[in-house]
């Protein structure tokens, strides 16, 4: 009897359906960057043969916990949904950016 009770505790918060949203959304999240590492080392490491880029790519993903302090004393400054606005912001042209030069044939790994 103990194990089911734990199994039920286990699958309580399912019944919520605020949970569950959220729990897909997280899920195809961790996917989506999962594919994105994936795929561009896939990418750094087919064009460039290098190795060592390949380490410099994955190393750069980390890069972010540098400078979150950062991020969290412009948030404090200037707002957090202005920070937030801003990132997302730059995320689009990054993304469009990167978008062209695939496009017009002109992205290189360096």
């Amino acid at each position: 009897m103990a194990v089911r009770n734990r199994r039920l505790a286990l699958l309580a918060p399912f019944q919520l359906r605020d949970f569950r949203c959220q729990f897909r959304a997280d899920m195809l999240t961790s996917w989506g960057i999962e594919m994105e590492v994936l795929i561009l080392g896939w990418y750094i490491l087919t064009e460039t043969g290098s190795v060592l880029l390949l380490s410099l790519y994955s190393s750069l993903q980390y890069s972010g916990t540098l400078i979150a302090p950062l991020f969290g004393m412009a948030g404090d400054r200037f707002g957090h949904r202005t920070v937030l606005c801003a990132m997302r912001f730059c995320y689009a042209e990054l993304a469009a950016l990167l978008m062209v030069l695939v496009f017009t044939g002109t992205m290189r790994p360096l």
